[in-house]
């Protein structure tokens, strides 16, 4: 089992997982959740969340079982601070 892969795997996974609950718990807890029938303006959240979960799941399972991959490699510093200086004048422009 290659240790790199499996960390990008477990890594995305987690993060899908963390949204995912994210979703469903502000979901369950802002907004009514309603019936199949009569859907509320949460039920999609939820869904939304809970797929979200079950996707990260899913992706953490295959970091346990994965074969070869490619180096997680270093994080590119100057883009992240390019792409959220983007972020955050867009927000204050807007």
């Amino acid at each position: 089992m290659d240790v790199q892969r499996a960390l990008k795997d477990l890594l995305a996974g987690g993060i899908f997982i963390g949204f995912g609950l994210a979703f469903a718990i502000g979901a369950a807890t802002s907004y009514e959740i309603g019936t199949t029938l009569r859907m509320g303006p949460g039920y999609f959240p939820l869904l939304v969340g809970g797929l979200l979960t079950v996707l990260g799941g899913l992706i953490v399972a295959k970091g346990f079982i994965a074969g070869e991959g490619a180096e997680l490699g270093s994080i590119p510093w100057k883009a992240a601070v390019l792409i959220l200086g983007a972020f955050v004048v867009f927000g204050a422009t807007v």
